[in-house]
C-alpha cells in the first residue's frame, strides 16, 4: 500500500471526529447548565474541606478556586465566559473586602477588651458600626451574587441560543413588481419578508 493510500485510509478513518469537531456547538440544557453550576460549587466546598481537615494547602486552594468559580460554571458551558470573568472576581474581591473590613474589626474588639481590662496599653482603637456594616455587606454582596448566578445558570443556555437564533436568522427579502388592477392602475414595487 502506498503513502497516498494510507493518507487516504486515514482520512477516512478520522472523518467522523473531524465532522463532529465541525458540527455546530451544542447548548446544554437549562437543568445541565443549573446542576453543573451547583455540582461545581459543592463539590469545590467539599474539596476544601477535605484539604483543610488533611492540611493540604494544594488541596485547599482547587477547593476554594472551584466554589468561587462553581456558581459560574453553567454559564462557562453555555457559552458565557465573560458573565464568569466578571462576577468570580467579584465574588472573591467582596469576600476578601468583607474579611480584612471584618478581621480589623475583630483585632479592635479584641485591644479594646484588653485595654478595658487593663492588661495591656496598646492605645485607642476606634471601632465604628460602619466597619461592621461595611464588612458584613461586602460578605453579603459575595453571597448574594452567588446565589444569583446560581438562580441564573439555568437560564444562560436560553439567552445564548437566542443570540445565536438572531446572529444566524436569515433574511428573507423578496422584491416583486406590483399592478393595481382598476381603471386607472398602477405599477409598483412590493417588498415581502422578514427583516
Amino acid at each position: 500500500m502506498g503513502s497516498f493510500s494510507r493518507l487516504l485510509v486515514l482520512i477516512g478513518a478520522l472523518a467522523p471526529a473531524l465532522d463532529a469537531l465541525a458540527a455546530p456547538p451544542v447548548s446544554p440544557t437549562p437543568a445541565q447548565a443549573r446542576w453543573t453550576s451547583l455540582g461545581v460549587t459543592s463539590g469545590g466546598l467539599l474539596l476544601g474541606a477535605i484539604g483543610v481537615a488533611a492540611d493540604a494547602s494544594p488541596v485547599t486552594a482547587l477547593g476554594a478556586t472551584a466554589f468561587f468559580v462553581g456558581p459560574s460554571a453553567g454559564h462557562i458551558q453555555a457559552g458565557e465566559w465573560g458573565h464568569a470573568a466578571v462576577t468570580s472576581p467579584l465574588r472573591v474581591a467582596s469576600l476578601l473586602t468583607g474579611a480584612v473590613i471584618l478581621g480589623s474589626t475583630s483585632y479592635c474588639l479584641y485591644t479594646a477588651d484588653y485595654e478595658r481590662r487593663g492588661w495591656n496599653d496598646r492605645g485607642q482603637c476606634a471601632l465604628t458600626w460602619t466597619q461592621l456594616f461595611a464588612g458584613w455587606g461586602s460578605i453579603g454582596l459575595s453571597g448574594g451574587l452567588m446565589l444569583y448566578d446560581l438562580y441564573d445558570a439555568g437560564r444562560a443556555p436560553l439567552r445564548v441560543a437566542d443570540r445565536r437564533a438572531r446572529r444566524l436568522e436569515p433574511v428573507a427579502l423578496r422584491v416583486s413588481p406590483r399592478f393595481t388592477p382598476g381603471p386607472e392602475g398602477s405599477w409598483g414595487v412590493r417588498l415581502d419578508g422578514s427583516f
